[in-house]
């Protein structure tokens, strides 16, 4: 919804346009496909999407807004300003609106919804040992790397959630990334996205902009590097209609080269900071550059106070 309603406002018009959008969630029934006035659509039943509706022409322009029961689903993995209660028509009683700000940094997915109590741990000291013992291992500068393999459901995130919580006095600096179902082909997504985030780089931000925000966010480089990483990493995070390129004369294998070194060189710089903890949910899903990202991370680890955790269902096959 977010990247709808930036889009449609950046569309190059004569009249300028904004949408307004809304989002309930709810039990429907989808039907067959109708056709009304030379449009055709699926049939739909439900109050969800009488909701949506109202919650539609509610919204500001160039906005989104959500029904309670979205504003609950989604957690703390959006920022969300809070409405207050309207009546409105053809639905009992008020209903109370939230608009949608912006996407989080944070996409610990149990962080996204600390509201809720998590499960206790059962019958996991094994593992939360082992984690323990790794843990203290990295910060006695070997690196390490642990696998959490297994069915989707049985407590993979919930162990790692669970050495965080355990490391809530301890100082390091953690970065998680996701892998997605939905952008198994894109080159570098989880990094990408977390970069954003965490940078604050938005879609309309120019070359220079990106560079600057990196800068703030990156720990410190050696000149040369802290060149080379600025002006790859702001590039590549580019959205592809930027119409500021990245000049560069060698070829697409060679600059994928230098990015990913480029990448490799800003973890060893946080590592001269303190302990670093990586990691990496649902790596079955990510896309085949960054799988190459994480076999040179594997690869160099073990120089580098580093803890690397990564999750993946029991059938993904792991060259390291």
């Amino acid at each position: 919804g977010l990247r709808l309603a930036d889009a449609v406002g950046r569309l190059q018009v004569a009249v300028p346009m904004q949408v307004r959008i809304g989002i309930a969630t709810g039990l429907m029934v989808v039907g067959d496909i109708i056709e009304t006035g030379g449009i055709r659509q699926r049939e739909i039943v439900g109050s969800p999407a009488n909701l949506a509706a109202r919650l539609q022409k509610l919204a500001a322009p160039g906005t989104v807004a959500i029904s309670s029961a979205t504003r609950t689903l989604i957690g703390a993995a959006f920022a969300c300003q809070d409405l207050g209660l309207h009546t409105l028509e053809g639905i009992d009683g008020p209903v109370r609106a939230y608009t949608v700000v912006a996407e989080s940094v944070d996409a610990d997915r149990f962080a996204a919804h600390a509201a809720s109590p998590l499960p206790p741990m059962v019958d996991r000291e094994a593992e939360r040992a082992l984690l323990a013992e790794r843990w203290r291992s990295t910060k006695a500068g070997a690196g390490q790397v642990v696998l959490l393999s297994g069915e989707p459901g049985i407590g993979k995130s919930r162990l790692i959630r669970d050495l965080q919580d355990r490391l809530t006095e301890e100082r390091y600096f953690c970065r998680r990334f996701t892998g997605s179902l939905l952008h198994q082909h894109s080159p570098l997504h989880p990094i990408a996205q977390q970069l954003r985030l965490a940078a604050g780089i938005e879609r309309g931000d120019g070359l220079t902009t990106r560079r600057r925000k990196l800068e703030a966010l990156l720990p410190p480089l050696d000149a040369e590097q802290s060149h080379d990483a600025l002006r790859l990493v702001a590039g590549f995070l580019g959205s592809p209609s930027d119409s500021e390129v990245v000049r560069d004369a060698r070829p697409p294998g060679h600059r994928k080269e230098r990015l990913l070194e480029s990448l490799l060189n800003i973890v060893e710089a946080r590592t001269r900071q303190g302990p670093v903890l990586i990691i990496f949910e649902d790596l079955h899903w990510i896309d085949a550059t960054t799988h190459e990202f994480v076999e040179r991370l594997v690869d160099r680890i073990t120089a580098w106070p580093v803890l690397l955790v990564v999750t993946s269902r029991s059938d993904l096959d792991l060259p390291w």
